[in-house]
């Protein structure tokens, strides 16, 4: 993720993954997203989250439940 930051600074990117890869990442990210966060994602497949950065800082993430 820090790479692809680094490579296309000032875009957006899309990045796809399996829900428990994506939950690692979210952790990595944000502490507070742990075993409990993955665990309410699991039934709302397909999900997205946004991740919003200013260069390398993480500033948030806005979950979408598109299942709704």
């Amino acid at each position: 993720v820090m790479r692809v930051l680094r490579e296309y600074e000032g875009k957006r990117v899309v990045i796809g993954g399996h829900g428990t890869s994506i939950s690692t990442v979210l952790n990595h990210f944000d502490p507070t997203f742990g075993y409990e966060g993955f665990e309410s994602i699991r039934r709302l497949m397909p999900w997205i989250v946004r991740l919003d950065f200013d260069g390398d800082a993480f500033l948030g993430m806005e979950k979408f439940n598109i299942m709704e």
